[in-house]
Order: C-alpha cells, then structure tokens, then sequence
C-alpha cells in the first residue's frame, strides 16, 4: 500500500517554486516589474530614415530616456504618399521636471512637447552612418506634426540637419544663379580687356616707384625732425629749470607777501572805521537841532544887526560930521 503525500508539504514546495520564478524573473529583468510604466509614442517623417533601426536610442542632450522598438513604412494610396512611422519607448524616470512637485510622471513628457520639446534625427557615427533620435526643445513654427491618424500620441518632429540643407538648396534658383554668375563672368571680362587694365601694371608700377620715393622723402623728414627736436629739447632744458626756480621763488615770497598785505587790509579796515565815525559825527553837528547849528544861526544874527548898527553909524556921519565930537 502506497504512502500518500503530505498535502502541506506539497502546498509548501510549489508555494517556495513560485518565490523563486518571481525572484528569478526579477533578478534577470532588471527590476523591470518594479520600474515605471514607459511611455510610448509615435514619430511621423515623410523624408527617408535611412540610417535608424530598431533599439536605437533616443537622447535628451545625450542622456538616454528611451529607445525606438519599431519602424514601419505607411503607405497612404488616396494621398499617393509614403509615411514612415517610428515607434519609440520613453522611460519617465529618466526625465525629471524640476518644480513639477505631484505632477504624474506620465504628464511630464506630454508637458514638455507642449513647450516645445520634439524629435529629430542625428547621426551616431559618420563611419557606420547610423542615426539616433534626440529629443530637445525647438522653436513652435520648424516643427512638423502630421494630421493622421496614429496608433500612440505623435510626438513633433524636425527636419534633420541634412534633410534642411537639402530644403535650403532645392530652394535656391539655381537658373537664376548660373545667370548672375555668367553676368559676373562677363563683366569680368570687359573689364579685363581694354586699355586701362591693360595699362593697370605699368601704373601700379609707377604708383610703387613714387610710394618709395615717399617712404625715402618721410625719412628724412622724420630725420630732420628729429635733430630739430634735439635742439628745442635743448632749449626747453634751462627755460624748464628757470621755471622751477621762479617757481620757488614765488612759493617762497607768497607767504610774505600775504602777510603784508594782510596788514594793509587790516589798516585800511581801521582807516574806513575811523571814517565812517568822522562821518556820523559830522551829521549829528549838521543836524538841524545841533547846538553848533543853533549858535552859528545866533552868530549870524548878531553880526547882522552889527552891521546895520555901522550903516546907521556911517549915515549919521555922512550927514553930521561933528556928531562924532559933539554927539547927536
């Protein structure tokens, strides 16, 4: 008879397998069951990819946020265009918008196409010619955005750099430049044959001869000026030491003379004072109730009755001489 088995042991054994398979898987994915959600988007070009495959990395400024998982060409029969669409993982947490404070991970990339973020094609190695998407921050009206139907949100593109070279040149008009330069060519021609090009070495010539006379002409120009310099600093030395010690002179006599005429001002000040008191004493005497005044008018009043007392006197006589013996 067969032993049965133990249906805790068995619970146990399969319940310890399944720890192990998930540890397992943890350990060889990475953590990849742990890591964020990537977030998936689509890039549409209508110029050839030439050059980009599959697990190709996308950058931001050369720090890897992702990778393209897919690559298909779209064609569209009623626009007769070929479309080729990109499909591209973005890891969250390799971007970090700083001051986003609990914005979800999942709205950072969409926030940041809105300010402008969007793809372009770059080349990895000029050896190999494989090329990889960086994703960077680009002006609103260079990016391109294709009005289609996608499979996952579209993120913008740009032209690569060769793809706006080949844009810049196919808008030229070369016609109209092979007809600027043969008009160029052209003039260049008349105006090298005729006879004052023909003439222009002769007088280029002509034109090197006089600029050496010149140069020998300046020389000894400069020479003479020279000598004559030699002479006016010989000149200039003693009048520059007389200038010194008249110089001396004046600084040396300057505080004498100050004081001198210092003393002057201060006598003249006194003077003006003594003036200025003669003045006011003279107006108090002019004053017409000054004593002085009062005893000239006295005076002049006394000598006038004086002399009429010598007129009446001198009549007196006039008429009667012998008044003066014998009295009125």
């Amino acid at each position: 008879m067969s032993q049965r088995a133990n249906p805790v042991i068995v619970g146990g054994f399969m319940a310890a397998m399944i720890i192990l398979i998930i540890g397992l898987l943890l350990y060889v994915g990475g953590g990849s069951l742990t890591a964020s959600k990537k977030l998936r988007y689509e890039l549409v070009y209508s110029s050839s990819i030439k050059g980009l495959n599959v697990g190709a990395p996308v950058a931001l400024k050369g720090v890897k946020v992702g990778e393209v998982i897919n690559i298909t060409a779209r064609v569209y029969p009623d626009k007769l265009d070929v479309l080729n669409s990109v499909i591209v993982d973005i890891n969250p947490d390799a971007i970090v918008r700083v001051g986003s404070g609990g914005e979800p991970k999942e709205d950072v990339v969409q926030a940041l196409m809105d300010e402008g973020l969007a793809a372009k094609l770059k080349m990895q190695s000029l050896l190999t010619g494989l090329l990889y998407i960086e994703v960077n921050f680009y002006p609103i009206r260079s990016r391109n955005e294709f009005d289609i139907a996608t499979e996952y949100p579209q993120m913008p593109t740009v032209p690569s750099d060769l793809e706006q070279l080949t844009q810049d040149l196919d808008s030229l008009d070369i016609p109209a430049l092979a007809d600027d330069f043969k008009a160029i060519a052209e003039g260049l021609r008349k105006l090298i044959d005729n006879d004052t090009a023909r003439a222009l070495p002769a007088n280029l010539n002509r034109t090197v001869v006089s600029f050496g006379r010149m140069a020998e002409e300046m020389r000894q120009m400069a020479a003479t000026m020279k000598a004559d310099m030699a002479l006016v600093r010989q000149e200039l030395v003693p009048m520059a030491a007389e200038l010194r010690e008249f110089t001396a002179t004046v600084n040396e006599n300057t505080p004498k003379t100050l004081q001198q005429l210092n003393a002057v001002l201060a006598e003249l000040e006194n003077t003006l004072a003594s003036t200025r008191e003669t003045l006011e004493r003279t107006e108090d005497l002019m004053a017409p109730d000054s004593s002085l005044l009062y005893q000239v008018r006295q005076s002049a009043k006394d000598v006038s009755r004086a002399a009429r007392a010598v007129e009446e006197m001198a009549e007196t006589l006039e008429e009667k001489p012998s008044a003066l013996l014998y009295g009125k």
